[in-house]
């Protein structure tokens, strides 16, 4: 095991830097005391001595050079050293141990500089002194050089050894004080441990405790998810199964309210129409392009007519009529009242109409009266020519009806009450209120032939008063080239 390293702390350097400092400033002037003395022989005796002293003088600055050099050598040895064993040891304080060796290389280089400045000083001047008085004091200052240069070659060694005791004391010290400090540092960083370690286990034992306390919390946080979701599945059934039945309700009840609504939206059309159209009295079927589109049947088909049919109209508060064309063929043999004509109109109606109209086709109508059964139409025997009637200008004809006289029935069934709700009892009033089963009929009545019937029964109340009708000719001369004899003449009726 090698040596353990001295540490010097700043103030010994500074007290082996001044002590250092008096011995050479007690050589320096012990040196000069010995050369005052030995001046006034050495002036003597210089002269025979000049060349050994010139020898001798090369000769002890080539020593005092070596061992000026030497001791440099040897000082930052020793420092190199001192800062070579103390980085390694002493890493917490390395920062000072730089500062302290930069300080102890500085004072060491300080003192070198200061020895080697001051013996080059003296041996300059002595150097001088004996140029100027070499031939007189050669030998003396031979042998004061000789003993000078043993005592200072003494004092170097002397102090040498000196400072190698107080490097090494310093050494001693700091290596005690570095394993002083590091034992301390090894008992707080042990005792530090412990804290951490006994820290260490009793977190991890809270760890333990709070995952045992969160693992039980999630097993109930389970549980309660399951039974949870157990309900809610129960209760989602339940909603589910009352929202079903409470939405095939609702469906069904509004498809009834929707049906009832579609049936009075129905009746309020047929309404709405029957009552808009109670003042049409009289609809034209106008029809284009006659000749091309109406021609009687051929001689190939069995029957004798063909038929034409309108769109169904309203009018004059009834619903649902149509028209019919009937065009006949020329019967072979010739059938009765062909002579009449070749076409005939005819009216459909709906079941329970009773009406009076007229069939125009044309200029030529007649008045027909009918209740409908809503299977067969009613209308007019042949009543005229089909070509006789066609407007040639326009290529058209007009079929129309004229509604005199309409009377219809309506039945309105009676609904029946709404059952009494679950668990009510009927009281005395609501039976008595409660409605007959049966029907409401309504007969409606149009009549757009009064004026006409008032008119006739003007005239005829008129006609009542009438006593004697004259029938009087003017220009009677001029009658019997008109009428030939045997012909009648007829008046205006009357």
């Amino acid at each position: 095991m090698g040596k353990k390293p001295a540490y010097a702390t700043e103030q010994d350097l500074e007290a082996a830097r001044a002590e250092l400092q008096s011995q050479a400033q007690q050589a320096k002037e012990a040196g000069e005391r010995a050369a005052k003395e030995v001046r006034n022989e050495l002036l003597t005796e210089l002269g025979k001595v000049s060349q050994v002293v010139t020898a001798n003088a090369e000769t002890s600055k080539e020593a005092i050079g070596r061992v000026a050099e030497d001791a440099a050598e040897h000082s930052q040895a020793c420092a190199v050293g001192v800062k070579n064993d103390i980085l390694p040891l002493l890493p917490p304080i390395e920062d000072k141990i730089k500062k302290a060796k930069l300080d102890v290389e500085a004072q060491l280089q300080k003192i070198d500089m200061d020895l080697k400045t001051m013996f080059a000083e003296e041996l300059t001047a002595l150097t001088q002194e004996f140029d100027s008085q070499l031939a007189s004091v050669k030998q003396e200052l031979m042998e004061g050089a000789e003993n000078w240069a043993r005592q200072a070659a003494e004092a170097l060694v002397q102090q040498r050894r000196e400072l190698d005791g107080v490097i090494d004391e310093l050494r001693q010290q700091m290596a005690k004080k570095g394993t002083d400090e590091r034992k301390t540092t090894d008992d707080q960083f042990t005792r530090v441990i412990a804290a951490q370690k006994k820290s260490d286990e009793a977190q991890n034992e809270r760890n333990e405790r709070a995952q045992s306390e969160i693992w039980l919390k999630l097993e109930r946080l389970d549980e309660l998810i399951k039974e949870n979701k157990d309900f809610a599945k129960e209760h989602t059934d339940d909603v589910d199964g009352r929202a079903t039945t409470a939405i095939k309700e609702l469906r069904s009840d509004a498809e009834r309210r929707l049906d009832d609504l579609d049936g009075q939206a129905e009746k309020l059309h047929d309404a709405v129409a029957e009552v808009e159209n109670i003042p049409t009295r009289r609809v034209d079927w106008v029809i284009r392009n006659v000749s091309k589109r109406i021609r009687p049947p051929s001689a190939s088909k069995a029957s004798l007519h063909c038929s034409w049919f309108s769109p169904k109209f309203d009018m004059a508060g009834a619903h649902g009529l149509q028209l019919e064309l009937q065009l006949f063929k020329k019967a072979d043999p010739p059938v009765e009242g062909e002579a009449a004509g070749d076409c005939a109109a005819f009216l459909w109606a709906c079941k329970g109409m009773n009406l009076v109209y007229k069939l125009y086709i044309g200029n030529k109508s007649a008045q027909c009266e009918k209740v409908f059964n809503g299977r067969v139409p009613y209308g007019t025997k042949r009543l005229c020519f089909l070509k006789d009637q066609i407007n040639r200008e326009e290529d058209s004809l007009r079929v129309s009806v004229e509604i005199l006289e309409a009377v219809r029935e309506v039945e309105h069934p009676i609904k029946p009450a709404p059952p009494p709700e679950e668990g009510a009892e009927e009281t005395e009033e609501d039976i008595r209120n409660k409605p007959l089963e049966g029907r409401v009929v309504f007969r409606r009545h149009v009549n757009n032939r009064l004026m006409d019937q008032v008119n006739k029964s003007v005239e005829a109340m008129r006609s009542r008063m009438v006593r004697r009708v004259e029938w009087r000719l003017e220009q009677a001369s001029m009658l019997r080239r008109c009428f030939p004899p045997g012909e009648p003449m007829c008046s205006v009726a009357f």
